[in-house]
């Protein structure tokens, strides 16, 4: 744990090779979501090749958070929007 300005910030290690993070899609949220989401406030998904996967972690713990798309993730589907509704070639 540490602060960032007046908030305090907790860095989790990486948790795609948990053999729990594949309890997703079971409603109430799986067990190891819960636990996820007792260490923050709120959900950024700026993963953008994970957002889509149905791993407890990307897809079940924004279910229990208030969450939102991270500028990656913004980014890429503004790019993603431009390539099929625009002939011109997009702007990198």
């Amino acid at each position: 744990m540490f602060s960032l300005g007046d908030e305090d910030v907790a860095v989790l290690e990486n948790v795609r090779f948990r053999a729990r993070r594949d309890q997703q899609g079971r409603r109430p949220a799986g067990e190891f979501a819960q636990r996820l989401a007792r260490f923050g406030q709120a959900y950024v998904g700026d993963g953008f090749g994970a957002v889509h996967r149905k791993h407890a972690s990307v897809y079940d713990l924004p279910l229990l958070l208030p969450h939102a798309a991270g500028d990656l993730v913004r980014a890429m589907s503004r790019w993603l929007r431009q390539l099929t509704t625009d002939r011109r070639r997009p702007s990198w």
